[in-house]
């Protein structure tokens, strides 16, 4: 799963965090240094990797980001060869003024910029934003549907910190209810529900089962596009047996979403969109910039 990378100056925290909010209640995963750090995690390393990695970026100009000698100019280096690359008929770095400096530095001097003093977002901004995410997401979609090949199971890559698969990708199911928003997880073989609580992990889509004496295992299929809204808003999965189309037994359990980059997944309470940015914030709180 890609994302929006946002390069700021650590000065203008509270309106990243902003922006961020705004971006990821439109339903774009934003990469912000404060909710995908970890404490002890190299931080330059896994930066380069996200801008390597990411769908857009996003970078807020303000008389900080643009006059600190520190990490961000290697930010916005990168950034600028990355948008350089991929040709002029590509968007992929936008330049957002939170206040009124001019675009001196000549990488950036070619990019149209946006402003955002106050009030709210320009409307071009955020439909440019979700745009070049759905642009995105629907050419993984069609990767989805590619590797989607009759009687060939795909090359499945499990979770990292997981010791075994709790299904096969024929014996299980993932469904979610529109109208209901609830999530459930379809099976036909008996299993162990003295589970604890599940953990997806949107970076990769891949579900971590984690069961009451602290065993970490991989569902065994990955999220599909389909359902991978419902999964990240939801606090709850109902895991249901069945035998021929009918319910036999089940339960239900909680859902967490997981920080990925460690041995396994870090669990956080799920929340609502913006309400899960700040939770993170608060859990992984730390200064580099």
């Amino acid at each position: 799963m890609s994302f929006i990378f946002l390069s700021y100056a650590r000065e203008d925290l509270k309106r990243a965090e902003e922006i961020a909010g705004l971006m990821s209640e439109r339903g774009v995963p934003v990469w912000m240094d404060r909710f995908r750090l970890l404490p002890g995690q190299r931080w330059d390393a896994h930066i380069r990797v996200a801008i390597k990695t990411c769908a857009g970026a996003v970078f807020l100009a303000s008389r900080h980001s643009l006059s600190k000698e520190t990490y961000i100019q290697e930010e916005i280096d990168a950034l600028a060869q990355r948008a350089e690359a991929m040709g002029d008929d590509t968007i992929f770095l936008m330049i957002v003024r939170l206040e009124d400096v001019p675009i001196s530095d000549p990488k950036l001097q070619a990019f149209h910029w946006v402003d955002y003093f106050e009030g709210s977002p320009p409307d071009e901004f955020l439909k440019v934003i979700q745009s070049t995410w759905n642009a995105e997401e629907e050419a993984e979609r069609r990767g989805d549907a590619a590797a989607e090949k009759p009687g060939q199971e795909s090359e499945y890559v499990p979770a990292r910190g997981t010791t075994g698969r709790v299904f096969m990708p024929n014996e299980v199911d993932l469904f979610a209810n529109k109208k209901t928003k609830e999530t459930y997880i379809f099976h036909g073989k008996v299993i162990d529900y003295n589970i604890s609580h599940l953990v997806y992990v949107p970076e990769d889509h891949s579900v971590i089962v984690v069961m009451n004496d602290g065993t970490r295992l991989d569902l065994g299929v990955k999220l599909q596009w389909l359902v991978r809204p419902y999964f990240l808003k939801a606090r709850e999965v109902f895991i249901v047996r069945t035998e021929d189309k009918k319910s036999v037994d089940g339960t239900v359990v909680p859902l967490r979403l997981g920080v990925a980059g460690t041995d396994g997944a870090v669990s956080l309470p799920n929340e609502s969109r913006l309400g899960r940015f700040f939770k993170v914030l608060d859990i992984f709180r730390k200064s580099r910039k």
